[in-house]
Protein backbone atom coordinates (compact mmCIF):
# COMPACT_ATOMS: atom_id res chain seq x y z
CA UNK A 1 0.00 0.00 0.00
CA UNK A 2 1.33 3.09 -1.00
CA UNK A 3 1.73 5.57 1.64
CA UNK A 4 -0.55 8.11 0.17
CA UNK A 5 -3.32 5.89 0.52
CA UNK A 6 -2.03 5.22 4.38
CA UNK A 7 -2.21 8.87 5.07
CA UNK A 8 -5.65 8.94 3.51
CA UNK A 9 -6.94 6.07 5.49
CA UNK A 10 -5.65 7.36 8.49
CA UNK A 11 -7.59 10.65 8.19
CA UNK A 12 -10.95 9.04 6.89
CA UNK A 13 -10.68 6.90 10.73
CA UNK A 14 -10.16 9.87 12.78
CA UNK A 15 -12.88 11.98 10.85
CA UNK A 16 -15.06 8.72 11.81
CA UNK A 17 -14.11 8.22 15.43
CA UNK A 18 -14.34 12.58 16.07
CA UNK A 19 -18.16 12.02 14.71
CA UNK A 20 -18.54 8.16 16.47
CA UNK A 21 -17.80 11.01 19.89
CA UNK A 22 -20.15 13.70 18.76
CA UNK A 23 -22.82 11.42 18.36
CA UNK A 24 -22.10 9.92 21.69
CA UNK A 25 -22.21 13.08 23.11
CA UNK A 26 -25.28 14.50 21.54
CA UNK A 27 -27.51 11.24 22.43
CA UNK A 28 -26.14 11.77 26.17
CA UNK A 29 -27.34 15.08 26.50
CA UNK A 30 -30.70 14.57 24.57
CA UNK A 31 -31.61 11.55 27.08
CA UNK A 32 -30.82 13.78 29.90
CA UNK A 33 -32.82 16.70 29.09
CA UNK A 34 -35.92 14.71 28.89
CA UNK A 35 -35.23 12.95 31.54
CA UNK A 36 -35.17 16.53 33.27
CA UNK A 37 -38.69 17.48 31.86
CA UNK A 38 -39.89 13.87 33.12
CA UNK A 39 -39.06 14.81 36.41
CA UNK A 40 -40.38 18.21 36.77
CA UNK A 41 -43.55 17.36 35.04
CA UNK A 42 -43.82 14.66 37.63
CA UNK A 43 -43.33 17.34 40.61
CA UNK A 44 -45.99 19.31 39.18
CA UNK A 45 -48.92 17.26 38.98
CA UNK A 46 -47.92 15.42 42.18
CA UNK A 47 -48.12 17.96 44.94
CA UNK A 48 -45.29 17.56 48.03
CA UNK A 49 -47.66 17.40 50.76
CA UNK A 50 -51.11 15.88 50.75
CA UNK A 51 -54.00 18.69 52.12
CA UNK A 52 -55.13 17.45 55.77
CA UNK A 53 -58.04 15.53 56.33
CA UNK A 54 -60.05 16.57 59.15
CA UNK A 55 -62.92 14.90 60.28
CA UNK A 56 -66.29 16.93 60.55
CA UNK A 57 -68.00 16.71 63.63
CA UNK A 58 -70.22 19.58 62.76
CA UNK A 59 -73.62 17.67 62.49
CA UNK A 60 -72.77 15.23 65.58
CA UNK A 61 -72.34 18.50 67.96
CA UNK A 62 -75.34 19.63 66.42
CA UNK A 63 -77.23 16.80 66.87
CA UNK A 64 -76.29 16.92 70.76
CA UNK A 65 -76.82 20.59 71.71
CA UNK A 66 -80.15 20.46 69.38
CA UNK A 67 -81.52 17.25 71.08
CA UNK A 68 -84.54 17.65 73.57
CA UNK A 69 -83.93 21.25 74.93
CA UNK A 70 -83.31 21.76 78.57
CA UNK A 71 -86.77 23.46 78.62
CA UNK A 72 -88.61 20.01 77.87
CA UNK A 73 -86.36 17.85 79.93
CA UNK A 74 -86.90 19.79 82.50
CA UNK A 75 -90.80 19.73 82.00
CA UNK A 76 -90.84 15.70 81.25
CA UNK A 77 -88.90 15.54 84.91
CA UNK A 78 -91.97 17.34 86.31
CA UNK A 79 -94.45 15.71 85.23
CA UNK A 80 -93.92 12.33 86.47
CA UNK A 81 -93.60 14.12 89.98
CA UNK A 82 -96.92 15.74 89.26
CA UNK A 83 -98.52 12.52 88.59
CA UNK A 84 -97.30 10.74 91.44
CA UNK A 85 -97.53 13.19 94.09
CA UNK A 86 -101.08 14.32 93.42
CA UNK A 87 -102.34 10.40 93.11
CA UNK A 88 -100.55 9.93 96.70
CA UNK A 89 -101.50 13.06 98.12
CA UNK A 90 -105.10 12.82 97.30
CA UNK A 91 -105.75 8.88 98.11
CA UNK A 92 -106.38 7.65 101.36
CA UNK A 93 -107.62 4.68 103.36
CA UNK A 94 -109.41 4.55 106.89
CA UNK A 95 -107.58 1.31 107.27
CA UNK A 96 -104.63 2.86 107.86
CA UNK A 97 -103.80 5.92 110.27
CA UNK A 98 -104.30 9.21 108.72
CA UNK A 99 -102.55 10.57 106.78
CA UNK A 100 -100.01 7.66 106.90
CA UNK A 101 -100.46 8.08 102.62
CA UNK A 102 -98.10 11.16 102.37
CA UNK A 103 -95.10 9.10 103.69
CA UNK A 104 -94.69 8.11 100.37
CA UNK A 105 -93.87 10.99 98.76
CA UNK A 106 -92.10 12.92 101.57
CA UNK A 107 -88.61 12.50 100.03
CA UNK A 108 -90.16 14.83 97.30
CA UNK A 109 -91.18 17.60 100.11
CA UNK A 110 -89.43 20.58 101.12
CA UNK A 111 -88.22 21.02 105.06
CA UNK A 112 -91.15 23.06 105.55
CA UNK A 113 -94.25 20.43 103.75
CA UNK A 114 -92.52 18.14 105.81
CA UNK A 115 -92.59 20.05 108.78
CA UNK A 116 -96.28 20.43 108.05
CA UNK A 117 -97.06 16.97 107.05
CA UNK A 118 -95.24 15.98 110.73
CA UNK A 119 -97.48 18.03 112.49
CA UNK A 120 -100.27 16.76 111.37
CA UNK A 121 -99.54 13.13 111.59
CA UNK A 122 -98.89 13.87 115.10
CA UNK A 123 -102.18 15.69 115.92
CA UNK A 124 -104.81 12.42 114.56
CA UNK A 125 -102.18 9.59 115.81
CA UNK A 126 -105.84 7.93 116.56
CA UNK A 127 -108.41 6.87 113.87
CA UNK A 128 -112.05 8.14 114.08
CA UNK A 129 -113.88 6.78 111.33
CA UNK A 130 -116.15 4.24 112.76
CA UNK A 131 -117.05 2.96 109.22
CA UNK A 132 -114.56 2.19 106.55
CA UNK A 133 -113.90 5.14 104.10
CA UNK A 134 -111.26 4.94 101.16
CA UNK A 135 -110.68 7.55 98.64
CA UNK A 136 -108.98 6.75 95.57
CA UNK A 137 -107.10 9.99 93.05
CA UNK A 138 -106.11 9.96 89.47
CA UNK A 139 -104.63 12.94 87.69
CA UNK A 140 -106.66 13.67 84.45
CA UNK A 141 -104.68 16.65 83.62
CA UNK A 142 -102.38 19.72 84.58
CA UNK A 143 -101.63 23.10 83.46
CA UNK A 144 -98.08 24.54 84.30
CA UNK A 145 -98.57 28.54 85.28
CA UNK A 146 -95.29 29.46 84.61
CA UNK A 147 -93.22 27.89 82.37
CA UNK A 148 -89.62 29.78 82.02
CA UNK A 149 -87.66 26.57 83.90
CA UNK A 150 -84.33 28.74 83.49
CA UNK A 151 -84.89 31.25 85.40
CA UNK A 152 -87.45 30.61 87.88
CA UNK A 153 -86.98 28.15 90.64
CA UNK A 154 -90.41 28.19 91.52
CA UNK A 155 -93.47 26.26 89.54
CA UNK A 156 -97.07 27.01 90.68
CA UNK A 157 -99.15 23.47 89.09
CA UNK A 158 -102.93 23.17 88.72
CA UNK A 159 -103.97 19.62 88.87
CA UNK A 160 -107.44 18.30 87.41
CA UNK A 161 -108.38 15.18 89.66
CA UNK A 162 -111.05 12.39 89.27
CA UNK A 163 -111.84 11.08 92.96
CA UNK A 164 -113.62 8.28 93.41
CA UNK A 165 -114.57 7.94 97.30
CA UNK A 166 -116.21 4.16 98.67
CA UNK A 167 -118.22 4.74 101.52
CA UNK A 168 -118.52 1.32 103.67
CA UNK A 169 -117.28 -2.20 103.64
CA UNK A 170 -120.28 -4.56 103.65
CA UNK A 171 -122.35 -3.11 101.31
CA UNK A 172 -120.32 -0.35 100.02
CA UNK A 173 -121.58 2.59 98.34
CA UNK A 174 -119.12 4.77 95.51
CA UNK A 175 -118.79 8.46 94.23
CA UNK A 176 -117.01 10.09 92.02
CA UNK A 177 -116.24 13.75 91.98
CA UNK A 178 -113.69 16.31 90.38
CA UNK A 179 -111.40 18.17 92.14
CA UNK A 180 -108.53 20.81 91.31
CA UNK A 181 -105.45 20.42 93.33
CA UNK A 182 -102.84 23.18 93.68
CA UNK A 183 -98.89 22.27 94.00
CA UNK A 184 -95.93 24.32 94.60
CA UNK A 185 -92.91 22.82 93.66
CA UNK A 186 -89.20 24.54 94.34
CA UNK A 187 -85.87 23.72 93.05
CA UNK A 188 -83.72 22.22 95.91
CA UNK A 189 -79.95 21.33 94.82
CA UNK A 190 -81.41 20.76 91.27
CA UNK A 191 -84.30 18.77 92.39
CA UNK A 192 -88.02 20.18 92.21
CA UNK A 193 -89.73 19.18 95.85
CA UNK A 194 -93.13 20.12 96.52
CA UNK A 195 -93.76 23.18 99.19
CA UNK A 196 -97.32 23.52 99.14
CA UNK A 197 -100.88 21.12 98.60
CA UNK A 198 -104.19 23.01 98.54
CA UNK A 199 -107.29 21.23 97.43
CA UNK A 200 -109.56 24.16 95.17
Amino acid sequence: MSPERKKILKILGIIIFVFVILFLLWFFFLNKDQGQMIVNQTKKIIPKKLPDIKKDNTNKKQIKNDNFPKKQKTEVSLKAIIFFVAERFGSYSSDTLPYSNLNDIKYLMTDRMKSWVDSLQKKNQIKTEQDYYGVSTKVLSYEINNKDFTDQKKVKVIVQCQREETFGKNNPKTKIKYQKLKLIFYQVNNKWKLDEARWL
